[in-house]
């Protein structure tokens, strides 16, 4: 059979167990009384997630850069509150106290299905060292809102801080004698998001 059911105004977001009972009222005599149910999970209430994050692949340290970021609301209930999504800089896969906490912007209320896309700067603490960073996004950083999903608010790109030195050219003759002087030109490029000290 197929049944509507109503979940109960203010009933706390959260993640529920829907169990359907055969014979529910204990009506019929049965020869094994235990195996009457089944369940499945259902989450209520809001749900945000950061759907969508770009930025660009360098930066220097001290630089800002714009990053779009889209926060949804992918739950089965509206978000009633306004929220805050955050960026991080982090050297690992982990968002802790221990990264750098960047700008953050607001959300407005979403409903159901609702998204907002945001456009933001965001600056690179100016004493980061060179290497390769991971650049989070961070939907209702803080636990502003109730969810019924709390470990789905992070999304995360890969970004390059400081100067990347390669050789973009080398030329030189194709044919020497041995003890000869030969000119040989090269061309150094910077390629990273910082400059570079002498080298």
């Amino acid at each position: 059979g197929t049944t509507t059911l109503t979940v109960p105004d203010g009933t706390a977001t959260g993640l529920y167990w829907i169990i359907a009972k055969a014979d529910g009222p204990g009506a019929i005599g049965e020869p094994n009384e235990v195996n009457n149910t089944r369940f499945a999970l259902v989450r209520v209430g809001p749900d945000l997630a950061v759907t969508a994050l770009t930025a660009p692949g360098v930066a220097g340290a001290g630089t800002t850069v714009s990053v779009n970021v889209t926060t949804k609301n992918q739950g089965g209930g509206d978000a009633t509150a306004a929220t805050s999504t955050r960026f991080y800089l982090s050297s690992n896969l982990i968002v802790d106290a221990s990264d750098a906490a960047l700008e953050s912007h607001g959300v407005g209320p979403l409903t159901v299905g609702a998204s907002a896309t945001i456009t933001t700067g965001v600056t690179m603490p100016t004493s980061m060292a060179s290497g390769t960073y991971y650049l989070f996004a961070v939907a209702d950083d803080g636990n502003a809102l109730a969810e019924s999903t709390e470990n789905n608010n992070t999304r995360f790109v890969t970004i390059r801080i400081g100067a990347d030195l390669f050789v973009s050219a080398l030329t030189l003759p194709t044919r020497a004698g041995a003890g000869s002087a030969i000119l040989v030109t090269d061309t150094i490029k910077n390629s990273g998001g910082g400059g570079s000290g002498p080298s």
